[in-house]
């Protein structure tokens, strides 16, 4: 079954945010929650999220929890690392490639966005 949208960094301010929206507006069968943690899961299985292991430093992780995604909300990670930071964005742009995810929305997260 297609799952319309993954919404990754469900767990931070952005991608929480992001799913509260969809929570409030779309039935549960069309999205999905992704984090890093595995320990996350409970936390939206228990609301009748859908939830899906993404870890940027893994791309195996990625490709499994890119199956059958039609449209991918991509939060970076907040690291200042640049290096990390590349190889984390190419992972997730091969893995959505290789899966064919058909869109790929790219949003840094909230700390990259307020005045410093």
């Amino acid at each position: 079954m297609t799952l319309k949208y993954l919404i990754t960094g469900a767990t931070g301010g952005l991608g929480a945010s992001v799913l509260s929206y969809f929570v409030a507006n779309l039935p549960a069968s069309e999205y999905a929650a992704a984090s890093s943690k595995e320990a996350n899961r409970k936390q939206f299985e228990d609301r009748g999220i859908a939830f899906r292991v993404v870890n940027y430093d893994d791309p195996e992780s990625l490709e499994s929890a890119f199956q059958d995604v039609e449209n991918l909300l991509f939060v970076s990670t907040n690291t200042f690392d640049i290096e990390k930071r590349r190889k984390q964005h190419q992972s997730f742009v091969d893995a959505a490639q290789k899966t064919k995810v058909q869109h790929v929305s790219h949003l840094p997260p909230l700390d990259y966005l307020s005045p410093h």
